[in-house]
């Protein structure tokens, strides 16, 4: 067959142009249809008493949007919370760059959207590298998260009659962003670190300014604390916990342009029960999914490949576990997903 008898689909694999790679395993998510994996995930799930919460430390790393909402979430459900953040104040967060406004299927416009349609929409903005089953979560908590903020004192644009406006964003064809000026990521932030001091001023949130992560402390392969750089001091330092949640933002670096922060983080083995991460991109999700986006597959690639893209920095697929340039993005074993980032 000639190149001018292939099929439009395959000139590109028939030239060496590309190839296609492994399929992006989900294997934390829950099984089961994607419209009702989560509701059954969250019916299945062990509840914890109300009076032996109080019994219970979570390690927050991060206080943006991410990390400031689930600490007042958290110790306002009764956990003793200790949120750590290298700023001088969790109001140095870089959430305050997210300018734009914050999607919700809530359909005021009544033009059609939908939880599933803000799914799609999400999926199809994030070049089809995003996880699914995360995704279609986010739809659905979308209309929740606007009454949060909106109960956390946000000023939100509204219509002359008083109700939330709504504005269309990106590129989609239904209006569902909502919006505050020019300054969402700013007043988002603002109502957060609200909400989070709230909590400080209770006396169930403490808040550790000034603190660098350097590594995941990992009991029994389940995640029970930090350790951290004093950066006033100099000094290492240590923290337990009964559960770590680390919302540390993207590795903004991996790219070429980015608006993201580039703070220092590190973020270690990735999947071990008990340890929750939330990155702000889709890139780095697991060491699996970000190898199957470089490479497809560590293993046909000789230890030490720098592999290269247009819109991405440099990279090394490492297959023996050893980082010897921090300064890069370094997947390890993609077999047993770990992922060790340091900037």
């Amino acid at each position: 067959m000639t190149e001018t008898d292939t099929p439009a689909s395959d000139i590109g694999t028939a030239t060496g142009l590309y190839r296609t790679g492994q399929p992006i395993a989900d294997t934390k998510a829950p099984p089961g249809p994607i419209g009702d994996r989560w509701n059954r995930r969250k019916f299945e799930a062990k509840l914890v008493n109300p009076a032996n919460r109080r019994k219970l430390s979570v390690i927050i790393v991060g206080t943006g949007l991410a990390g400031a909402s689930a600490g007042a979430t958290l110790a306002e459900a009764g956990y003793q919370v200790t949120s750590f953040c290298y700023q001088d104040s969790p109001r140095r967060a870089h959430s305050i760059a997210a300018q734009g406004g914050i999607n919700a299927a809530k359909n005021y416009k009544a033009d059609g959207d939908s939880v599933y349609r803000l799914f799609y929409d999400t999926v199809k903005g994030g070049d089809f590298r995003s996880r699914e089953s995360n995704v279609y979560r986010l739809a659905e908590v979308s209309a929740n998260i606007i009454d949060q903020c909106v109960a956390q004192g946000v000023p939100f644009a509204r219509e002359y009659g008083g109700l939330l406006d709504n504005r269309s964003f990106g590129g989609v064809q239904v209006s569902r962003t909502f919006y505050a000026r020019g300054q969402t990521g700013q007043q988002l932030l603002i109502g957060a670190y609200g909400a989070l001091m709230r909590q400080v001023d209770a006396g169930t949130v403490k808040i550790l300014p000034r603190q660098e992560m350097l590594d995941l402390v990992v009991i029994d392969g389940k995640a029970r604390g930090i350790v951290t750089r004093n950066l006033v001091t100099g000094e290492i330092e240590r923290f337990a916990g009964d559960a770590v949640l680390v919302a540390t933002g993207g590795y903004s670096t991996a790219y070429f342009l980015s608006t993201n922060a580039a703070g220092y983080f590190t973020a270690g083995n990735m999947g071990v029960p008990g340890a929750v991460l939330t990155f702000g991109g889709n890139l780095l999700q697991n060491g699996q999914d970000a190898v199957a986006l470089f490479a497809g597959n560590a293993s046909d690639f000789p230890s030490g490949t720098a592999i290269t893209a247009t819109n991405l920095r440099d990279a090394i697929v490492y297959d023996n576990g050893q980082a010897d340039d921090p300064g890069l993005l370094i997947l390890l074993n993609a077999d047993q997903p770990s992922l060790f980032l340091s900037h």
